[in-house]
């Protein structure tokens, strides 16, 4: 009986976790959408801009998907400061300022 109650809960954390990126793809959709680009192009363009980031690696099974993702680095100068905010108002990646303990 233990082993089902804990394999319940895994699939629910588990689905809560799908349910969750879900949503968040869901929310950049129209970001995408608005800069004409597709939600990998973004992506890819999002982690190429952030000054922490030395390299992005992707993957690709055929070589249409190779070019459509090298498409990316013209979507990195579409990336302002306000579709930085919108982006991370969506997925919400920022690290949080721990509370200051007096």
């Amino acid at each position: 009986m233990v082993a089902r109650s804990r394999v319940s809960i895994q699939n629910l954390a588990n689905r809560s976790l799908v349910d969750d990126v879900l949503r968040k793809v869901s929310g950049l959709k129209p970001i995408a959408d608005e800069l004409g680009v597709t939600l990998a192009q973004l992506a890819i363009a999002w982690c190429a801009s952030n000054p922490n980031v030395s390299s992005v690696i992707t993957g690709a099974t055929r070589e249409s998907q190779i070019q459509e993702n090298m498409k990316a680095v013209d979507v990195i100068p579409l990336l302002t400061p306000h579709v930085l905010d919108k982006i991370e108002q969506v997925i919400q990646s920022k690290p949080k300022r721990p509370e200051s303990y007096r």
